[in-house]
């Protein structure tokens, strides 16, 4: 969107468009590698979380709604493949991927943010500008999910604290405290905008030196 970049544009569309056309299967599945015109793999919940979130980001850029109809339907299917509703988390394999000992799921952080935050992030994305309260009640299940872990290891997930920064961000009344010991409690109350008002409210006394956070949804 700068000036004088406007190759990085057409970069990122012509990038979108070999994915969606040379990765994707006629059902609409994603594939996880291409070599040679020879495709190999089924893609992991990374694979699905991250292309529909440059999707959005796409749209963003160039207006264009084509890009946030396929984020929409990137992540519906992600949906569909990956999320397990009783235990309100997204597996890193799909249902139908080949068997193996486990499946495993994750809010920690690598060097990027996990699936399952970014995940969350698309799904409040699109519930607003889709109207589509399933993915809202998508998003907040898996916060509730893990909202113990966030408590407990919050600078190993801290893709899942900005999600659940956006959850707030879209709430027209939400109460949460960040609390840093023996300076103040941070309090987003009465949210009527995208961004959050702040007040500030004395803190409990507390020994712990290091900025902890209560959840805003009781973890089952």
């Amino acid at each position: 969107q700068l000036e004088g970049h406007e190759e990085d544009l057409q970069t990122a569309r012509t990038a979108a468009e070999f994915v969606l056309s040379e990765l994707r299967t006629p059902e609409g599945e994603l594939l996880r590698s291409w070599r040679n015109d020879q495709t190999s793999g089924a893609a992991y919940l990374d694979d699905y979380a991250y292309l529909a979130a440059a999707l959005i980001a796409l749209h963003d850029a160039t207006g264009d709604e084509r890009w946030l109809n396929e984020a929409d339907a990137i992540t519906q299917k992600q949906v569909d493949l990956f999320y397990d509703e009783e235990l309100s988390t997204f597996f890193y394999t799909a249902h139908d991927h080949e068997k193996l000992m486990a499946r495993t799921t994750t809010v920690f952080d690598s060097v990027s943010e996990s699936g399952n935050s970014v995940t969350v992030r698309n799904l409040l994305e699109l519930s607003e500008r889709r109207s589509n309260s399933k993915y809202a009640e998508i998003a907040e299940a898996v916060l509730t999910r893990f909202s113990r872990t966030l408590q407990e290891t919050p600078a190993a997930c801290s893709g899942l604290a900005v999600a659940l920064n956006d959850w707030l961000k879209l709430q027209p009344e939400a109460t949460g405290q960040l609390v840093q010991p023996k300076r103040y409690v941070y309090t987003s109350l009465q949210q009527t905008s995208s961004k959050a008002d702040e007040t500030a409210l004395p803190a409990e006394e507390d020994d712990d030196s290091q900025i902890t956070f209560k959840p805003f949804f009781p973890e089952p």
